[in-house]
């Protein structure tokens, strides 16, 4: 009888130094997800600032290329005001000489 209550005594020692050990990985994987929790909530809010600096670079990306495309139509537009009034001016000067000669 005795021998057996030995026994059992060694079980229930063997079995608290495991949950001992079981505890302690429980605590450390307690730590690692309130870090990891930590390490996503700032991730989240990083990607956040980032998303919106990238949705600002976009409208400013638009907006700059609105503005160049209007300005490359005025260009065209001066061009062909320019090159209609070289055109009569021409036709204007060409004629001037005509009549002097």
């Amino acid at each position: 009888m005795e021998k057996q209550l030995e026994q059992v005594i060694v079980k229930l020692n063997q079995i608290q130094a495991e949950n001992t050990h079981l505890r302690r990985d429980v605590d450390v994987i307690r730590r690692e997800r309130v870090t990891m929790s930590k390490v996503r909530q700032f991730m989240t809010h990083d990607l956040g600032r980032a998303r919106d600096k990238v949705e600002e670079a976009g409208r400013k990306l638009r907006a700059r290329s609105a503005a160049t495309r209007n300005i490359q139509d005025k260009i065209v537009s001066l061009k062909e005001k320019n090159e209609s009034e070289q055109s009569v001016y021409l036709k204007e000067y060409e004629g001037i000489q005509r009549e002097l000669r």
